[in-house]
């Protein structure tokens, strides 16, 4: 659970200002899954691009209770940042929307176009060979 903001003792909704706090904040450790099932754990080099991916979240324009998801989530995003960990649960829908949950509340609204192509980067990026830029034959979890 993250305690997002100044890392409140009780969980708070999110806000713009607290993703941008958020994705501001000392990374430990990121990971996206993707829809098929594929993990991609960002290097340490590479948590700039988890960043941008995590402000895609914004702007929320609606806050709920409700800690579900209209369907299987599409992906999930793991952050361990300031000893804290966050599971945000992410589902795009065909409005071109965002929905997702964290600590029991659900989100709607952020960038759906501009998440899935910073994720699809970020995949595309861990997939190719770092010294030659030609794909590589190691598995996709490195």
């Amino acid at each position: 659970m993250l305690f997002v903001g100044c890392f409140n003792l009780e969980p708070q909704p999110l806000t713009d200002q607290r993703i941008a706090i958020i994705s501001n904040t000392r990374i430990q450790s990121a990971s996206v899954t993707y829809p098929d099932g594929t993990e991609h754990t960002f290097a340490p080099d590479d948590y700039e691009q988890f960043r941008t991916l995590l402000r895609t979240l914004a702007p929320i324009e609606t806050v709920s209770d409700d800690s579900g998801l209209p369907a299987a989530p599409d992906y999930r995003l793991m952050l361990f940042a300031a000893g804290n960990i966050a599971n945000i649960d992410v589902h795009v829908d065909d409005t071109d929307q965002l929905i997702y949950t964290l600590d029991g509340f659900q989100y709607c609204g952020g960038q759906a176009g501009r998440f899935v192509t910073t994720a699809d980067a970020a995949r595309v990026q861990h997939s190719l060979d770092p010294i030659d830029g030609e794909p590589s034959d190691a598995p996709e979890s490195r």
